[in-house]
């Protein structure tokens, strides 16, 4: 019976689970680390440098590690043994490994291997921002179980490096791991992208966009995801201020045929353009940049690439060669690079003598000059140079103040008032036809800090509230401004103490302190009680509390069962509460006999009238271990076996009802033989 019971309970609890919103169970979450395949994978698209190379910003070597400071002249004479670089690159990875499981844990998201490796792949190339975006495209994809063209597009989002979106066949092999469990990579191996795993490239055409890549599943033919940052305006014949309707896409600015899907028609690396209509409903084409007076310009750079568009995304349709001249009409900025029309095409004028060229037509300024920076992420090198490392960067609209400039024979630099040079392609200097030039900034003061600062380790965003910083003018004027956190050039929470935080605006650098400090874990009863807080750097194991206890009350007992959320290692501040359940007692267990049957054939008859009557004169040799007082005189005797016997012919008027007594024999007057002789007799 009693099992019979725990089977009942065991359905219940199979039928509860199957219920929506009930959770029986709950489990820890497993740490994942990447597969050998990943690592594989890994080597063929970074590819092997034995001896270390100057990465614009750190010593890289082997499958695209820092070279370690300590082996560095080591490995420049002898080369890094390939063992030593799967060794780098897998303590790379393990930084991404954990990025990944964190996001897991935090969205309570369980990761097949295939999956697992091609996210910590993207974090490795791209790096793992995306996890802690929780309104980002990518982040809510995973989330919620994208799959297909939601999925490819979400990837292919993170193939941009620098100006260039050269990563997309990358994030599409990634794609295929990820949904197909494909382990290849597409400069190495054949069939590495489906074919079906398309992209194709966007042009606003006037307007702005957020991103100018879309990959899909072309399977699948989606309908164009996209949106606009700025929608373009005109001006009509009275001078009215007009906003242009959006079209449609097509595959010509103008005409061409129009894409309402993107489909197996579209091949990749395709240009697809934004059409915009006048208030007419006309299609027009807008401007793409400003036009220029022929001007002349000549070829610094070798075979130089001739694109259909300002864009590195463009068809080549040719090159030009060094010393080739070709006459400007047109000449467009995208995303930080000047392009120049011509009548074969679009050139980026970083490989012309453009620069020059403007110059030349300009009267020889005079030094020092200000200006405005006309790009974003413009970084600021330590030296006139790409190969020196960027200090911080700069963007659309920030003042600088030029005191020198030089020439590497490649690019014009500008010397700021920090020693820091920028690059004086993203400088548009103030014009020197005003009679009275713009004042520029000759400092900076941070005259009051902000009011945080103290910062849990690993957890905390930097926090400029109730900063106040002075700039000062060449004028002679002032101007008060509020810390940004664009400003902000060196920040680093993941190391214990007090670190230096760094500003820049405008070519001028100040700093402050902050203390980065442990997190608190505090763990608390079920009516909110302390039992322990403590202090943990991030990563540490975090030391449980004795079990505490929750006093009985009028509905039983209670067990404690653990701690909600799951204590994990130190991640931040965390406060974790016990978690009790009521104990419900097992039910008694019911009798294990028939009543009546002493012999123990599972049957009542006369043969246990017999039995009875026989334990009331020999119990040793006929134990009874049953209830036996079956007529409820309060002990056990020859009246009991023969109500037994009355019972097995009449059992109406001879239930056995009688109550589970101690069994006891009652022996008659007489002598044994006696009681022998009678019972043989019976």
């Amino acid at each position: 019976m009693k099992k019979r019971w725990l089977c009942g309970i065991l359905a219940l609890c199979l039928v509860l689970g199957m219920l929506p919103g009930i959770a029986l169970f709950t489990s820890a979450y497993e740490e994942m680390q990447v597969s050998q395949e990943l690592v594989d994978v890994v080597k063929k698209l970074e590819g092997f440098e034995a001896y270390p190379y100057w990465d614009y910003y750190q010593w890289t070597v082997g499958y695209g590690s820092e070279c370690p400071d300590d082996k560095l002249d080591e490995y420049k004479k002898n080369g890094i043994p390939e063992e030593a670089a799967e060794e780098l690159l897998r303590e790379d990875l393990g930084t991404f490994e954990k990025e990944v499981n964190n996001f897991a844990k935090k969205y309570d998201l369980t990761f097949k291997q295939q999956e697992f490796d091609a996210l910590v792949s993207l974090s490795y190339n791209c790096g793992g921002n995306w996890t802690r975006e929780s309104n980002g495209i990518l982040n809510n994809a995973i989330r919620n179980g994208a799959t297909g063209s939601e999925l490819i597009y979400a990837f292919g989002l993170y193939s941009r490096a620098g100006n260039d979106y050269i990563l997309i066949k990358r994030r599409l092999c990634e794609a295929n791991m990820y949904l197909n469990g494909v382990y290849k990579a597409y400069n190495k191996d054949k069939n590495a992208i489906p074919t079906n795993y398309k992209y194709v490239y966007l042009d606003g055409n006037g307007g702005d966009l957020s991103y100018a890549i879309h990959g899909y599943d072309a399977n699948e033919a989606p309908g164009v995801r996209v949106s606009f940052t700025s929608i373009p305006t005109g001006v009509d014949a009275s001078g009215n201020v007009f906003v242009y309707e959006f079209a449609g896409w097509s595959t010509a600015s103008v005409g061409g045929t129009p894409v309402e899907t993107l489909d197996g028609s579209l091949s990749n690396g395709t240009v697809i353009y934004a059409q915009w209509k006048d208030p007419s409903g006309n299609i027009v084409a807008l401007p793409k940049g400003d036009a220029v007076d022929n001007l002349k310009i000549t070829v610094t750079g070798s075979s130089v690439n001739v694109r259909t568009g300002p864009g590195t995304f463009y068809a080549k349709t040719g090159t030009v060669s060094k010393g080739s001249t070709v006459i400007i009409s047109e000449v467009c900025t995208v995303s930080g690079t000047t392009w120049g029309k011509f009548s074969g095409g679009w050139i980026s004028l970083s490989y012309t003598d453009y620069e020059d060229v403007l110059e030349s037509l300009e009267p020889e300024p005079t030094w020092p000059r200000a200006g405005t920076v006309t790009g974003n992420s413009v970084n600021v090198r330590s030296g006139p140079g790409t190969g020196n490392p960027a200090q911080y960067q700069m963007n659309k609209g920030d003042r600088v103040l030029v005191s020198e400039t030089y020439d590497d024979g490649k690019l014009l630099w500008g010397k700021l008032a920090d020693g820091n040079w920028i690059c004086l392609s993203y400088v548009e200097f103030d014009s020197d036809e005003t009679s009275e030039p713009e004042p520029y900034i000759t400092g900076i003061t941070l005259v009051k800090g902000p009011d945080k600062t103290d910062y849990v380790q690993m957890q905390d965003p930097l926090d400029l509230q109730g900063s106040v910083l002075r700039a000062d003018y060449s004028d002679g004027s002032a101007t008060a401004l509020t810390l940004k956190n664009s400003m902000i050039t060196s920040y680093s929470n993941s190391k214990l103490g007090q670190v230096t935080v760094k500003a820049a605006y405008q070519g001028f650098t100040v700093s402050f302190s902050v203390n980065i400090i442990k997190a608190t874990v505090t763990f608390l009863n079920y009516d909110g009680t302390v039992l322990s807080a403590a202090q943990y750097a991030y990563g540490d194991k975090v030391t449980q509390p004795e079990k505490p206890a929750k006093p009985a009350d009028a509905e039983g007992e209670y067990a404690f069962t653990g701690w909600t959320p799951e204590v994990t290692a130190c991640d931040g501040d965390a406060t974790y509460t016990a978690v009790f359940e009521l104990v419900i007692p097992e039910p008694p267990e019911e009798p294990d006999y028939i009543p009546g049957d002493f012999d123990g054939d599972q049957r009542v008859t006369e043969d246990d009238a017999v039995y009875l009557l026989r334990s009331t004169f020999f119990p040793e040799d006929y134990p009874v271990t049953i209830p036996a007082d079956l007529n409820g005189d309060g002990q056990v005797t020859e009246d009991d076996a023969v109500y037994l016997l009355r019972h097995v012919f009449f059992p109406e008027d001879y239930p056995l009802t009688s109550a589970e007594t101690t069994t006891e024999t009652t022996q008659p007057p007489e002598s044994t033989e006696t009681a022998q002789e009678e019972a043989d007799a019976a």
